[in-house]
């Protein structure tokens, strides 16, 4: 990918943020890139469109890195997520709770399901046929 030495300049200065995202790009000339690899969730997108569109001046208001954000946020949510079922300790479950309390949204996951209910004294013990 060649892209204009002004944009060149800003897309290597994010490379290391690229390539742990897994759009492993590389320099390979002046103002030419190698593109070795991009995450499976990407392949839709044209490569020469996503590397022009990371290293323009608007990339904080660009859909595609809004979009690579999204898809990269879910991937990890989905590998470090809790499985139903899974058997945790006291001290892991005592860090999930401090690490969801110390979140900007504690409420919900990244995908706006709920991860707090509040249940009131009277609800549990309906629940369990005692009130």
């Amino acid at each position: 990918v060649t892209l204009p030495p002004d944009e060149a300049g800003r897309l290597e200065e994010t490379l290391p943020i690229l390539n742990s995202l897994g759009l492993e790009i590389e320099p390979f000339g002046a103002s030419t890139f190698l593109v070795r690899a991009v995450p499976t969730q990407l392949k839709h997108i044209p490569i020469q469109e996503l590397v022009a569109d990371i290293a323009s001046g608007n990339t904080e208001r660009s859909p595609v890195r809004e979009g690579l954000e999204t898809l990269t946020v879910r991937k990890i949510c989905k590998r470090a997520a809790v499985k139903g079922g899974q058997i945790l300790s006291q001290e892991e479950m005592e860090r999930l709770i401090h690490a969801l309390e110390q979140t900007q949204n504690p409420r919900t996951c990244p995908h706006g399901r709920p991860t707090i209910l509040q249940i009131s004294v009277e609800q549990l013990a309906a629940q369990f046929k005692r009130g």
